[in-house]
């Protein structure tokens, strides 16, 4: 059997990647009210098995800030996360691109059983995505070798596709976020920059500033709960109802099938915003 393409494969294959580095990430035991464990630092070889080695257990906070790294290791990482039911978080001033991303989303808790996504980002923290790539490194590379590597990046993306999905059967990076990042270049990033994106997500923003509801706002709630998709006249003519009960009630038609359906929106008047 002719080990060479095979070889050669394997060394082509670290490259797929989106930040390269001899270091490791540091991992350390912060044992703080918001982080159990922090991770910063590029994501490479063996750093999924020191996170599984750490001590994390279910229930615990793991606090990243990562420029990338391997995406192999960043899905068993957030693979394991999945199952142990870790929650991640990216404080004030964190940086999570691409490697780091993928373990983020496998933030999750378990209650009485049920599977739940917990990810919290703060709204002065940066999160941004995009698929594994091939960079080859210069030489010439045989049909076999690039055939291995791009399988293996093709690999990579259907993990990508299918992460917490034999739990619940409901994937933690939804299929129209895989289809953005898949159209982004090797120095071009999806980042989560507004909370629609957040919420399609499903990361809590930890610090969001509190709304003071009205129209306009009742009606981006709309818009936000219909994934953006609306009318373009979804905010023109609301239908506004005082209720008995001291609530008003904002119904903006245009969501749904066609535009045809009624998003409908209420707040107290007094008290805490709803």
């Amino acid at each position: 059997m002719n080990l060479r393409p095979l070889l050669a494969a394997a060394a082509l294959l670290t490259v797929l990647i989106s930040y390269q580095s001899a270091e490791a990430a540091d991992l350390t035991n912060s044992r703080t009210k918001e982080c159990t464990f922090t991770l910063n630092g590029p994501i490479t070889t063996g750093d999924a098995q020191r996170v599984k080695s750490s001590g994390l257990r279910s229930g615990d906070t793991l606090c990243l800030s990562s420029e990338g790294g391997s995406y192999g290791e960043a899905l068993d990482a957030a693979e394991y996360l999945s199952e142990l039911g870790a929650i991640t978080v990216l404080r004030p001033g964190a940086a999570c691109f691409s490697a780091c991303a993928i373990i983020f989303m496998g933030g999750s808790e378990w209650e009485e059983g049920i599977y739940y996504p917990r990810r919290r980002m703060s709204i002065r923290a940066k999160l941004g995505f995009h698929a594994p790539y091939l960079m080859p490194p210069n030489g010439q590379y045989d049909a076999v070798t690039v055939r291995t590597a791009y399988a293996a990046g093709l690999r990579s993306v259907a993990r990508m596709m299918t992460l917490a999905r034999g739990i619940d059967d409901v994937s933690a990076i939804p299929n129209s976020i895989i289809l953005e990042l898949l159209q982004k270049g090797p120095d071009e990033l999806y980042f989560v920059d507004d909370p629609a994106k957040a919420k399609s997500l499903g990361v809590e923003l930890m610090d969001a500033p509190k709304v003071v509801w009205g129209k306009q706002e009742a009606c981006n709630a709309c818009k936000n709960e219909n994934n953006g998709r609306v009318r373009n006249d979804l905010c023109d003519d609301p239908r506004i109802t005082m209720l008995g009960n001291g609530s008003r009630e904002y119904a903006f038609l245009g969501v749904g099938g066609e535009g045809s359906y009624w998003c409908v929106f209420r707040k107290p008047l007094s008290g805490p915003n709803k």
